[in-house]
């Protein structure tokens, strides 16, 4: 019998809290803002970019990563949201959020 793997926006068996959730609510409140005219991938690049504080009009990173609590730092320790999380988490998190 094969291992149960949930699609990208189903819940799984035991509920754990995404590496997402997490973090900042500046930087999951930024991730619903640029998901508007971002693919997951450029939101991914942008992720690993250095911090710029007006990231929504210019170039730069939205994540101060310098900034983050030493345990939201472990669980991302190369500086950068992978494109999966963010889809998981945008499916089950914020995407629920904006139905209701």
């Amino acid at each position: 019998m094969s291992k149960f793997h949930p699609k990208p926006a189903k819940h799984r068996i035991t509920h754990q809290r995404s590496k997402i959730d997490r973090l900042p609510l500046e930087v999951r409140a930024a991730i619903i803002t640029l998901r508007a005219d971002h693919t997951w991938v450029q939101i991914e690049e942008r992720s690993a970019l250095p911090f710029n504080p007006h990231w929504r009009t210019e170039d730069g990173g939205f994540v101060n990563w310098d900034a983050l609590p030493l345990v939201a730092q472990r669980l991302l320790p190369k500086r950068r949201i992978p494109r999966t999380n963010l889809h998981r988490w945008f499916g089950l998190r914020a995407g629920l959020a904006e139905a209701t």
